[in-house]
């Protein structure tokens, strides 16, 4: 448990590429049972009451989700389409190391100083543009392409999976 915590933070500061990962289905389902679970914890430690829980579960499990398919698709249209499980599993590391900053930043902020509340919000950006650059970096490595471009694509599944949260929800309510 050590070692595979080791490699995610060496992973976090691009030190460790996907393609050192074993591609396990174990691995992977560890990877993403634990991602949902630090992600639960770091929803119910935040004390943003401006979104309805059910549309920060919905944004949890969709962007996990919208995550791993447009990493298939990616590797599919880029011919290394056998990188899956640890492209994704290097993906799902990294995420959880970030959200497990974010759990600690929403607790912080149930301390309700207005200078802990700032320094929290500008930290939960500087982990956006963290989680960028990692999976920028995890896409370059395990499908060929530049990590800006890896950034990107990164970003634009994060709005799907927001924006699919919200279509759902506001469809369901």
């Amino acid at each position: 448990m050590l070692a595979i915590s080791q490699f995610f933070w060496e992973l976090c500061f691009f030190r460790r590429s996907p393609g050192e990962l074993p591609a396990s289905n174990f691995v992977l389902g560890f990877l993403l049972l634990g991602l949902v679970g630090i992600s639960l914890l770091a929803l119910w430690a935040s004390p943003d009451d401006s979104r309805s829980l059910a549309l920060r579960l919905m944004s949890l499990l969709s962007g996990i989700g919208m995550q791993g398919l447009v990493t298939w698709a990616l590797l599919q249209f880029m011919g290394h389409g056998e990188r899956f499980r640890e492209t994704w599993a290097a993906l799902l590391g990294a995420n959880a190391i970030i959200h497990l900053a974010l759990l600690a930043l929403g607790a912080s902020r149930h301390l309700g100083l207005a200078l802990v509340d700032n320094f929290a919000n500008a930290a939960t950006v500087v982990c956006l543009v963290w989680w960028l650059a990692i999976a920028g970096h995890v896409y370059r490595q395990a499908a060929g392409v530049g990590a800006f471009l890896g950034a990107f694509i990164a970003f634009a599944t994060e709005v799907l999976g927001w924006a699919l949260a919200y279509a759902v929800v506001s469809r369901a309510a």
